[in-house]
Formats: structure tokens, sequence, C-alpha cells
């Protein structure tokens, strides 16, 4: 569709659809919020229970947070403006949580114990997942000369395995003979090692797989690489099943924590906690996709300019990739070996791109297995004095 009609119009095409599905849930569901007045809730005395300045100081910390790391061209002066304007809003937001929002943004003591840690495996998965979605197309584009249709089918496969992960979830916690609670960290844990794995295998397979010249001159060695040379089918099934695993992962994850707030939070602030995991989410995926790519474009630049400029001397071929790599097979096209080394050294970069994903992810698996295990002692524990209570009796 993008290749046929371009990305805006699929971008505009989904507005109507946005606006009549809030038509009509303005005029379907009614629901009715038993802490909310039947007269003046528009008042100051309601306003003002909405955390503004909570929402305005920490969207702003992101925010320039977020420009310091992925815009190039900033000035010295600029950078450490927005590095100070960012630690202000920061300090800000703080103040205004903990001193004088009346209802907080985040209620920061309901993120103490398992919902804290619940919280962060959140973020990473979310960081995972979208730092992946963001880079493979650019990866399948510019190293395996795909269309942009063409990296939308490897993308359908994240969105596949999400209904699969939701039903499979949702049976396993509903047949559980063991505490829900303790199921749904058991599969969040198992969630981690699946996305570990998955992108660890990706990084080794991406390693392994030579780049596509795109050269009618000659074949090269980089094209005729076993039954994962880029001709072959074997190398996109492995890509498909790594791009499912890391979706299953998180799409589980997403639903086992819904369950969690639903049996350990209690009701008052269920919207709360579930608002509150919603927000990690969303600030997983702008983390992931800006600090992957960011540590993709930095290595790369780095290794560029090592090769072009100081082996090459070639600054204005340097200079025209940093700001347009779909031309990485044209500059160099009758030298092959060059377009060899070039991809490469994209290769490489790609795979570097991985690390951070991978170390945030034992960090995850990590915790995630504490958890488990400490919420298995407790288990027995209660068990042991279950089973104390029947004998007394």
């Amino acid at each position: 569709i993008i290749d046929t009609i371009g990305w805006r119009y699929v971008f505009g095409l989904q507005v109507p659809l946005v606006m009549f599905s809030q038509i009509l849930a303005y005029y379907n569901v009614n629901i009715r919020l038993t802490h909310v007045p039947k007269y003046g809730k528009y008042t100051w005395q309601n306003l003002k229970k909405l955390d503004i300045g909570g929402t305005f100081t920490l969207t702003c910390s992101i925010a320039t947070f977020l420009i310091i790391s992925s815009e190039e061209n900033l000035s010295q002066f600029t950078k450490q403006l927005l590095i100070v304007s960012g630690l202000i809003f920061l300090a800000l937001f703080f103040l205004t949580e903990f001193y004088w929002a009346q209802e907080r943004l985040i209620p920061f003591e309901i993120l103490y114990g398992r919902t804290g840690v619940v919280s962060l495996i959140t973020v990473i998965s979310a960081f995972v997942t979208f730092g992946d979605v963001f880079r493979k197309p650019l990866y399948l584009q510019l190293m395996q000369n795909f269309t942009s249709s063409g990296c939308g089918l490897f993308m359908v496969f994240t969105s596949l395995s999400a209904p699969i992960a939701s039903f499979a979830t949702g049976f396993v916690t509903k047949h559980t003979t063991k505490s829900v609670e303790y199921m749904c960290y058991v599969l969040a844990m198992g969630s981690m090692i699946l996305q570990l794995i998955s992108q660890v295998a990706e990084a080794a397979l991406i390693d392994y797989l030579k780049p596509k010249l795109g050269l009618s001159e000659s074949d090269s060695s980089l094209t005729l690489f076993n039954m994962l040379d880029n001709e072959h089918f074997a190398w996109k099934v492995l890509l498909s099943i790594t791009t499912a695993a890391n979706g299953y992962g998180y799409c589980t994850i997403l639903v086992a924590t819904l369950v969690v707030v639903i049996f350990t939070v209690e009701k008052s602030k269920q919207g709360t906690v579930t608002g509150l995991f919603y927000l990690w989410r969303s600030l997983g995926t702008v983390f992931g996709a800006s600090l992957i790519l960011t540590t993709y474009e930095k290595c790369l630049e780095s290794k560029l300019f090592k090769y072009l400029v100081t082996e090459k001397n070639d600054l204005k071929s340097y200079n025209k990739l940093i700001h347009d790599s779909s031309l990485v097979r044209k500059i160099y096209k009758h030298e092959p070996a060059i377009t060899e080394k070039l991809l490469s050294l994209y290769r490489s970069s790609f795979v570097i791109s991985y690390l951070p994903q991978i170390v945030i992810l034992l960090l995850g698996t990590g915790m995630s297995v504490v958890l488990v295990i400490k919420m298995n002692k407790v288990l027995n524990k209660e068990t042991e004095t279950d089973k104390n209570n029947d004998e007394i009796i």
C-alpha cells in the first residue's frame, strides 16, 4: 500500500476511522464513575485534581533527553542548555509529585515490591520490541534490498503473535491450579527469556547473513553462502520466527501485567495502576526506538569515518552516506570490493545495535527469575501454614 499510494495517505486514511470510533464511543459507552459528581465536575475544585504540572514537566524532561540522544547537529551550547533544562524539568516533576499534586500522576508507593518489578519488566519488554520494530525495516531495505511492502510482511508476524499470546495467556491463567498472580509472574519470566533468545538469535543471524550486493557486474562471495545465502528462503523463515517470538513475549507480558493488576491491586487504585503500566509501555516504546537507532547511527558514523575519510580520504562520499544510506550501492557501483566493505560496516553496526537490548533483557530476566523464586517461597510458606492449621483443627 505504501509503495502504491504513499505513507502519508496511509496515515491519513486512519484519521476518519479514529474519528468514527470516537463518535461511537461517545454515544455508546456509558460508564458511570462513582467518584465524579453529577454537577460541578468542571469546577476548579475538581479540575485541580488533574496532575497537569506533573504531566507537563515529565513530558518536557523526556522530550529534552530524546532530542539530545537523537539530534546530531546540535551545538555544544544547545546541548548543554537542553541537559540543564531536562534536569530542571525532572526536578520539578518530582517536586510536583511529592509535594504539590493533589492526585499524583505516578503514585510511587504503589511501585514498591512486586508491582515495581513488573513495571520495570514492562518497560524492558516495550523497549526491546519497539526498538526491533523500527530497526528491522531499515535492515531489510539497506542490507537485503527489500521494498517497503516487503519489509511490512515481516512486521505482520508481530501483529499475528498478539492475539495468539493473549489467548494463550488467558487460557493458562484461567485453568491454572496455582496462584494466578504466581502464574502471571512465571509467564512474564518465560516471555523475558523468549525475547532474550529471539534477540540473541537474530543478532547472530544478521552477523552470519551476508548483505545482498545488488550489483549486476559480478557475483561476490557474499551471495554464495550455503543455506543462509540471501537468495535462499531459510533465513527469511528464521527471521520471521525471531520476529514472532519477540512480539509474542511482549504481548504475553502486557496481558499478564493487566491480570496481576486485577488480582493484586484494590479496586479504587486499579485505574491508576493500569494507566501507570500504559505509561511505562509508552516510555519503553519511545526510548527503545530512540536509543536503538541512535546506537546504530553513532556506530555507523564512526566506522564509515574511519574507512572512508581516514583510509580512503573520501569525505564527499562519507557525507553523502551519512545523509542518505540508500546510496550505499550506488556511490561505488563500479567497485564491488568497496561496496562489499561498506555493506559489512553497515551490517556490523546493525549487530552492535542489538547489544543494549540483550543487556537490558538479561537484567529483566534476572529480575523476573528472582521474583518467581520469592513468590514461590511465599506460596510454599502459605501452604505449610494451611497444613499446620488443618492438623490443629
